[in-house]
């Protein structure tokens, strides 16, 4: 019981975030930013999602999110910390606007 509660502690400390594809196209090329962090997703097909862990150094950001296409889309907000248990989710809509929303861990929050 320890070992499963100290495992389940270890493991709330991580940061993700997850860009979903909620268009009708592939994305190509897009760029996360975050915690001094940066990511480049190749190909995100449509009605997919990709997963990016966030590495435990840096500081605390906002994350930018850059998705080269004509016109370029481009957002920044949220808060996310490399350590903590965030769970960012940024969902591209079909009309290319982005919809944020964020978690932390019940364990993180506890201690």
């Amino acid at each position: 019981m320890v070992l499963a509660a100290g495992l389940a502690l270890y493991r709330s400390n991580k940061t993700t975030i997850v860009v979903y594809n909620d268009s009708s196209f592939p994305l190509v090329g897009v760029l996360v930013k975050a915690c001094q962090q940066q990511f480049t997703i190749r190909r995100i097909e449509p009605e997919d999602s990709y997963r990016i862990q966030i590495a435990k150094t840096g500081s605390e950001s906002d994350v930018d999110l850059a998705i080269p296409m004509e016109p370029p889309v481009s957002w920044k907000g949220g808060y996310i910390e490399p350590r903590g248990g965030y769970r960012i989710e940024l969902r591209v809509l079909p009309d290319m606007s982005i919809k944020y929303s964020t978690q932390t861990s019940v364990w993180q929050r506890l201690f």
